[in-house]
Parts: structure tokens; sequence; C-alpha cells
């Protein structure tokens, strides 16, 4: 039986990323309705890290999936994926109030207009045209 080196919980899509001196490793928790930040000084282990909830889907909106967290000109920002009633999935991004501070509050959720399954690696011209084009969750 395979063990995770790093973490003893199980959730798919995890994704790690460095801000200042410390990892942030950013995955769906709470059945896959809370998107959830995990710190660690280390990229090897996040089993003690300190923990924040960053977003929780609203009701009727669950399958928080495949979060990527990003600073991209200055900004600190958590893409990832959802669905209204296990239909229409969606890319949802999510601002941080303070971007030196990805354990701090985070913005509400804004809805890209098309339909997806994964978030991805944008280069930041593309993901400002993104931002632009959003709209705020449960609306068309």
């Amino acid at each position: 039986m395979f063990t995770n080196p790093i973490f003893d919980r199980n959730s798919a899509d995890p994704a790690a990323t460095r801000i200042g001196d410390f990892y942030y490793l950013t995955l769906s928790e709470n059945t896959e309705r809370d998107l959830t930040i995990f710190k660690s000084p280390i990229l090897t282990s996040f089993r003690d890290a300190e923990t924040k909830i960053a977003f929780s889907a609203p009701e009727g909106y669950a399958n928080v999936w495949a979060s990527e967290m990003h600073l991209i000109d200055g900004q600190l920002y958590i893409y990832f994926t959802m669905d209204g009633g296990g239909k229409d999935h969606r890319m949802y991004v999510i601002q941080a109030e303070d971007p030196t501070n990805p354990m701090g509050n985070w913005s509400e959720a804004i809805r890209y207009k098309y339909s997806c399954t994964y978030s991805v690696t944008f280069h930041h011209i593309i993901v400002n045209n993104i931002i632009e084009k959003m709209s705020k969750p449960g609306k068309p």
C-alpha cells in the first residue's frame, strides 16, 4: 500500500506553491465543499501545517476541485472549479485581501463564464483577460 510521504489526508488535485519563506498547499476537504490552505516551512511535510479554509461552497454548490494558488502582478489568487447541483462545472477565482498573507481573508468567488472541469496555470496576460470576463456565482 502507498503511503503519502508529505500528507496524511486523502484529497485529489493538491497544488503547492512557495510564497516568501513558506510553502502553501491548496486542496479540497469536507466532501469537496471547502478549499483549504496548508502552510509549511518545508515542502516535504504538511502533516502539522497551519490551516485556513479560504472558501466554502455556498448552498447548492459542491465539487470544489483542482485549486491552484498564483501570485500574479502582485496579487494573490486561487483558481478552482465548482459545480451547482452536480452540473455545469465552472472555473472560479478568489483573491487574497493581502497578497503577502495567504492565511488571511479571501474575496467572494467570481465565476468564469465558460464551463470547465479543471483549472490550469495561465500566463498573467490570459489571467487578466479571464478576470475581466467573470461574473458572480449563480448568475448567468
